[in-house]
């Protein structure tokens, strides 16, 4: 605490004539004076922040946070688009190996929409309505992804996986979010993989989801 160079109060000019009789009020308030420029001293030289420290810190924090927040949504947006791909070449997988299995054609059907109004399912033998959860082996909802996923409108809504000798006719579904774009193709072999679309096929302003070949 900085001392107050002011005239000292009567209690310290009083211990100040105890400790040295015949001390006046002159030299009480010089020693005081003195004493409370010691103070101010060390004020300074003690160890911490001066206010502009502080305010250049949280400047230069509050700009590391700006600058980190876009980053961590494309990071979270990646990842949103990567599960869908990725749950539906499972799916894909799943629905061969149920129809060799079952000795019985499996379908995929699937409804295009934007922000999780999507969805797409599997069932046994002919097409079915995944909005009506009527598919009997699988129904996907987009609602349980992330709303920002949307599933384009493709030619065919209904793909069937033949039974005997697990193929299927080619075609692909398309995915993507405000940014990115990827693909889920199969060929008549019945292989399925994630790629990515040519530039020219790219929806505007949609970039190739990374980690995953060209289509």
């Amino acid at each position: 605490m900085k001392l107050h160079k002011d005239t000292p109060s009567r209690h310290i000019l009083g211990v100040y004539q105890v400790i040295i009789p015949g001390f006046s009020a002159e030299k009480a308030v010089t020693a005081f004076q003195k004493a409370g420029d010691y103070v101010s001293l060390a004020d300074r030289n003690a160890p911490g922040f001066s206010l502009l420290e502080l305010l250049l810190t949280l400047a230069i924090a509050g700009i590391v946070a700006a600058l980190s927040v876009p980053s961590y949504q494309n990071l979270l947006e990646r990842n949103h688009l990567k599960q869908a791909v990725e749950s539906l070449k499972a799916d894909m997988l799943l629905a061969r190996t149920e129809a060799v299995k079952r000795s019985s054609n499996i379908t995929l059907s699937r409804h295009a929409g934007d922000s999780g109004t999507w969805c797409y399912g599997l069932n046994q033998g002919g097409a079915c309505d995944c909005r009506a959860e009527t598919c009997s082996l699988k129904n996907i909802s987009g609602a349980d992804f992330s709303p920002r996923v949307n599933l384009k409108t493709a030619a065919a809504s209904h793909n069937a996986i033949d039974f005997r000798r697990g193929t299927i006719a080619a075609g692909g579904v398309t995915f993507n979010t405000q940014r990115y774009e990827a693909r889920v193709v199969f060929s008549d072999s019945g292989r399925t993989r994630i790629c990515i679309p040519a530039s020219a096929s790219l929806s505007p302003g949609k970039t190739g989801l990374a980690g995953y070949p060209s289509c």
